[in-house]
């Protein structure tokens, strides 16, 4: 599967901002289009990550409800 430029750039945007510890923002250009794309643009993320880190264990969900 070849993966777009701009899902590249965005996931390498990601991953600096990750390395120094910023918020996660994305310039409109680089923003996703649909929920298929922001998943491709994760895959690449936690690709990267794992290739630095070793291979991503688990997933935390940030889930509220009302008390």
């Amino acid at each position: 599967m070849s993966i777009s430029a701009k899902v590249q750039q965005a996931a390498l945007t990601l991953l600096d901002q990750y390395h120094h510890k910023q918020n996660y923002t994305l310039e409109d250009r680089l923003m996703p289009t649909d929920l298929d794309e922001a998943y491709l643009i994760q895959r690449e993320f936690q690709s990267h990550v794992s290739e630095e880190q070793g291979a991503i264990a688990g997933y935390k969900l940030a889930y509220t409800t009302t008390s």
